[in-house]
């Protein structure tokens, strides 16, 4: 039989995931706005081991991130680990799941050689097994409209603001989070009552602005995925040439800066405007 455990502290701090239950406490408390989204695509997890010398032939330059998508939407991302081996994960539209009826490893092999052929090739047996046997997982998105309570609790990483993994930001967004709360203990001194008022104050913008970015960086229109690799090529090349007059691309201020998420979904607020409209019609 399982008991309840009380016990004092000095400082709670909620690191518990999107599913938090230092969160669940906060909406008993007053003035607590919370909003829980599931993304509407489920995904599973790939691993697949160096290519043998019969398959010298695939060339995936390691270094880069591999995508593929089909025409239902469904998509793979895969990239190199430093043992030559690659991982990934294939997203699936909830209501769309060619994944889900599949029952025996040489289905799995199939539905892989006929939609991503360079890894239909490049995949065991022994993973299409795997593959199988692996749970579907399904991603929360949460918004908050505080991160403390009080002086004495505190909400961090998914607790306080879980995102859409496409952007991949979410581990990178909870190690900021406790950059953000440290730098406030020494602009404070120390006073952990404050910090925590603070820090709510400080990270909310950035916070609501990364489920934001998340959710509509990369559209599901195929169309406006071209334009999206154009835009990303062109910004790249302008910013190159003229640094002082135009901007990163969006991937590169997510991926390879430190620029805040609310400053770039300010400068990229028409894009992302964008995509959310055609994304909310796709998935209607």
């Amino acid at each position: 039989m399982s008991a309840d455990l009380t016990v004092n502290y000095d400082l709670l701090i909620g690191a518990d995931g999107a599913r938090s239950a230092v969160r669940d406490s906060f909406l008993s408390t007053d003035f607590f706005d919370f909003e829980q989204k599931y993304v509407p695509f489920d995904r599973k997890s790939i691993f697949l081991p160096p290519p043998d010398d019969e398959k010298q032939d695939i060339q995936l330059q390691s270094g880069c991130v591999h995508s593929w998508r089909i025409a239902d939407g469904t998509s793979l991302l895969i990239l190199h680990q430093p043992d030559g081996s690659m991982s990934g994960a294939i997203r699936l539209r909830r209501d769309r799941n060619q994944v889900i009826n599949l029952s025996t490893k040489e289905e799995v092999l199939k539905f892989f050689q006929d939609n991503f052929s360079e890894l239909g090739k490049l995949m065991p047996e022994s993973e299409a097994e795997a593959f199988l046997n692996r749970p579907l997982t399904s991603v929360l998105t949460i918004r908050c409209s505080r991160y403390h309570y009080g002086d004495s609790v505190l909400l961090i990483g998914d607790a306080a603001h879980s995102v859409s993994p496409t952007i991949g930001q979410g581990c990178n967004a909870a190690l900021e989070d406790v950059e953000v709360f440290d730098n406030l203990l020494d602009e404070y001194s120390d006073n952990v009552g404050e910090a925590i008022k603070q820090y709510t104050v400080r990270r909310k913008p950035d916070a609501h602005a990364l489920v934001e970015l998340g959710d509509n960086v990369f559209p599901l229109s195929k169309r406006l995925l071209i334009e999206f690799i154009l835009r990303e090529r062109f910004a790249k090349i302008r910013h190159k040439l003229f640094p002082k007059h135009f901007s990163p691309s969006i991937g590169e201020l997510l991926f390879e800066s430190k620029v805040s998420y609310s400053e770039i979904l300010n400068l990229y607020k028409g894009w992302i405007s964008k995509v959310k409209q055609s994304n909310e019609k796709k998935l209607s």
